[in-house]
């Protein structure tokens, strides 16, 4: 849909700002460098965070955005848990605070790409599409490198596969997380290309 126009999340068509639509579309940027960094890079994933939550957060006054973000129903149950997370802080052991203080500092940011992105609005089947597709590229460009550098090095991998018991992936992606990427990249590709609408 053009002309500065999405689908919302209840499916009425809505009217971007000139501001908002720049927003939205640095918030798209973000998007993409997490896209492109979820298997190859962690620095790029941290600079996407930040990117979308400087859009979202940037985007209009505190009121509007927390009218905004109540309305995203899943947004909001997922923010409920993470409230439960930090509230368990009042009953963790006194030997487990760091360990508690670690994880509610690693999932802030989180929180506040998805409350941001909450914020900013939908974006267009076709973005969608564009942003599933670079992840999906990312994994098989991870893959396409790992089988290469097996081929060159099998016998100094498959030693070290015996002794830590773990597949090597290319640029050190852990090979458990790298797997469900890869199956998650698939089928979300799958499901966009399934939806109507232009390619």
């Amino acid at each position: 849909m053009e002309g500065g126009s999405r689908i919302g999340w209840r499916g009425e068509v809505l009217a971007l700002q000139r501001n908002e639509a720049l927003l939205q579309k640095l918030s798209f940027i973000g998007i993409l460098f997490c896209m492109a960094g979820m298997v190859t890079s962690p620095a790029l994933v941290s600079l996407g965070i930040a990117v979308i939550i400087l859009a979202g957060l940037a985007l209009m006054p505190p009121r509007e955005q927390l009218r905004r973000f109540i309305a995203h129903k899943p947004a909001v149950f997922i923010s409920l848990l993470f409230a439960l997370q930090l509230l368990s802080g009042l009953w963790t052991r006194e030997t487990m605070q760091a360990a508690w203080l670690n994880e509610a500092k690693i999932k802030l940011p989180l929180f506040l790409a998805m409350y941001s992105l909450a914020v900013i609005g939908p974006f267009s089947l076709k973005k969608v599409r564009i942003a599933w597709f670079l992840l999906l590229a990312g994994t098989f460009f991870v893959g396409t490198g790992t089988v290469i550098d097996y081929i060159v090095h099998a016998a100094e991998i498959n030693e070290r596969i015996k002794v830590s018991k773990e597949v090597q992936v290319w640029l050190g992606c852990n090979h458990i997380y790298f797997s469900i990427v890869m199956a998650f990249s698939l089928l979300a590709n799958a499901w966009s290309l399934s939806k109507p609408g232009p390619i």
